[in-house]
């Protein structure tokens, strides 16, 4: 699937599509769009994965009916353990009552950002990739000065007196959007283009929607500046640039997602009118956060030390098997230590013959000691859009980082890592019509029509030590 690219399309949020529009992205006729891009970049490259191994539903992002979920009936599931796309913006200052602790106790922190592309309950991430706060404000951004939006957020937080560390709020740091975060019985979405102890995750909201004015939708626009085995119509387009929000969204969530909900179930984030806003952990923060390992320098030892440490189990095959999801920068240093373990040589990677003969050095796994390791290059963390830091080299720190997950099952039988729903309510759509519809298709008076989509999902990880983070410093 190719998108022709507007070339002066820069992207917009938190607006209803207009017939000006159109005319200014010089979407409609007589302009000529001849620039060439991808339309899905692979973004939900760890549900892919979870997909592969019968883990969640396949072909999740195709027509969204998804049969394999694990339903459950309470939006807060317990477990017994044996052990326990997008913008990004920059920080132009922050107010907080108390700024040596901003945003401690529940407090509101007012952020000044040079982007007005986020949204109400939009969680957004900071540029250590570990803190997450929630835009509680339901107000769209208001610029206060030329080219500064205002934000109110409180952070995500499962202690009463978690804070923001000041230096990330600092003038000229980086905030992206994560996931969204919708307290229940939300009214609307907003758009963009231990042993003897119990585990427990909290679902998670998620909304998004898209909408189009009458007149926009009748302007003639040409017909093939999306194409997939013919011609595709703006409408379509519209919803698939949804979904690939959500995809996006959805990988955040489920691997990084920052819970809200205490241990004595206290829903500890609020928006503005005092809303309690419930959501759960990713596979990285699920219990008391998965193993973490710092490097400076990724080495053969590095990677022992991970496996040394994790929870490695066997999957329906009998197979131990690890998953290694990471970064290009990860995955390249990686595949390097793995060739020098095996003294590969390039006369061993070569394939066919003649002037038709090249080098494959790419492998679906390793296998050491017993253990298949299957290194997953996963494009969410070298998302251009996200915030990061920077190394010395000027590499993004992002993109050296990575996640090692058993992918097998517990002593129990049942899979370590699985994905779960609050009854069916994996994946709602519903479209509002206007009077463009006409007729008892008639729902509101407003001249336009919007389609919403919603879902309460989350994730269960049962082995606490089944995770481990590596990250760079």
């Amino acid at each position: 699937m190719r998108l022709v690219d507007p070339g002066t399309l820069k992207g917009f949020a938190n607006e209803t599509m207009m017939e000006n529009h159109f005319f200014q992205y010089a979407i409609a006729e007589p302009e000529m769009l001849n620039q060439a891009v991808t339309l899905f970049p692979k973004l939900a490259t760890f549900q892919t994965l979870l997909a592969d191994r019968g883990l969640t539903a396949k072909g999740l992002f195709a027509d969204m009916k998804t049969d394999n979920y694990t339903v459950v009936g309470n939006t807060k599931v317990k477990w017994p353990v044996k052990s326990l796309h997008s913008r990004k913006g920059v920080i132009l200052g922050f107010e907080a009552v108390d700024t040596t602790y901003p945003a401690r106790y529940g407090a509101v922190v007012k952020i000044k950002l040079d982007t007005n592309w986020f949204s109400p309950y939009d969680a957004l991430e900071l540029s250590d990739n570990q803190t997450i706060v929630t835009v509680v404000d339901d107000m769209l951004p208001q610029e206060i000065e030329t080219g500064v939006w205002l934000y109110y957020a409180r952070l995500n937080r499962s202690r009463e007196d978690d804070y923001i560390n000041p230096a990330l709020l600092e003038e000229g740091k980086e905030i992206g959007f994560a996931y969204t975060n919708f307290y229940e019985m939300s009214e609307t979405a907003y758009e963009k283009y231990t042993f003897d102890d119990m585990a427990s995750s909290t679902l998670t909201i998620q909304r998004m929607k898209w909408s189009i004015s009458g007149t926009a939708s009748q302007i003639n626009v040409r017909k093939h500046w999306v194409t997939h085995n013919g011609e595709m119509a703006w409408m379509t387009h519209q919803e698939l640039k949804m979904l690939e929000r959500w995809a996006a969204a959805r990988e955040f969530q489920l691997i990084r997602g920052k819970g809200t909900v205490s241990k004595s179930d206290k829903v500890l984030l609020k928006d503005m009118k005092g809303r309690d806003i419930r959501s759960g952990d990713g596979l990285l923060n699920i219990g008391d956060g998965s193993l973490k390992f710092p490097f400076n320098n990724l080495n053969k030892r590095t990677i022992d030390n991970v496996l040394e440490n994790l929870s490695i189990l066997s999957n329906n095959d009998g197979v131990m098997e690890v998953a290694a999801v990471g970064g290009k920068k990860f995955m390249t240093k990686f595949g390097q230590i793995m060739r020098e373990e095996f003294k590969v040589t390039a006369q061993e990677l070569v394939e066919g013959t003649g002037r038709e003969k090249g080098v494959n050095a790419t492998f679906s796994y390793y296998e050491l000691d017993g253990v298949r390791i299957v290194p997953v290059w996963s494009k969410w963390f070298d998302d251009m859009t996200r915030p990061t830091e920077y190394a010395a080299d000027g590499s993004r720190k992002l993109s050296w980082n990575s996640f090692f997950t058993s992918l097998g099952n517990t002593e129990a039988g049942s899979p370590n890592v699985e994905l779960i729903t609050l009854g069916d309510r994996q994946f709602k759509k519903g479209t509002v019509q206007g009077i463009n519809a006409g007729g008892d298709k008639m729902q509101t008076s407003v001249d336009g029509q919007h389609t919403h989509v919603l879902s309460e999902t989350g994730i269960v990880s049962k082995d606490e030590y089944g995770t481990a983070e590596l990250y760079h410093v």
